[in-house]
């Protein structure tokens, strides 16, 4: 499947039709921010705080900037890969995202199975703008191993850097996505 952030290579590993990307053609920004809330964990408590974290990379902080949301929208990504929480995501991707769709429904398919993904982050190494709203995005892709449901064979990505490019929406000052496609 492809999708943008580590998503991409879970979805570029499990085919999926779309994929989630960001692009842009402008200077390159600072990659050095983090990408995800945190690592993965199995506690309770670790959930918890799992969900709390997705729940605050909801909101955008004032005076947010595309590059900034960019960031956070691959930080959802990442969350909904490691859990299977995609509603986080899904409320800061646009109606018409087919590719952000697509990616929720294959990660909702495979932890409603009793699948996992373990893995398979993606970071943010560069940003360039082509436009106010289009960016192309340089991610690297951990390694991730995954099974599409309980039982399943494990299947593995072997991660890497992949560019995408991404479309966004500036809905009265808050950012959406709108679109996003594989470009590697």
């Amino acid at each position: 499947m492809h999708l943008i952030t580590r998503a991409l290579a879970v979805l570029v590993a499990l085919s999926l039709s779309a994929s989630l990307g960001a692009c842009g053609g402008g200077e390159d920004d600072d990659a050095s921010a983090p990408m995800s809330p945190g690592a993965p964990s199995v506690s309770a408590s670790s959930a918890a705080s799992e969900a709390t974290a997705a729940d605050d990379l909801t909101v955008a902080p004032p005076g947010e900037t595309a590059e900034q949301f960019i960031r956070r929208w691959f930080a959802l990504v990442n969350h909904a890969q490691r859990t299977g929480d995609v509603e986080g995501m899904l409320e800061v991707s646009g109606p018409d995202c087919d590719s952000c769709r697509g990616f929720a429904r294959e990660m909702k398919s495979i932890y409603a199975a009793g699948g996992e993904v373990r893995g398979g982050d993606d970071e943010v190494i560069s940003l360039k703008s082509e436009s106010k709203t289009q960016w192309v995005v340089q991610l690297r892709a951990e390694p991730s191993e995954f099974e599409r449901r309980r039982g399943a064979a494990t299947e593995s990505f072997p991660g890497g850097p992949h560019r995408s490019r991404m479309y966004l929406v500036d809905l009265d000052g808050r950012w959406i996505v709108g679109a996003t496609e594989s470009l590697t």
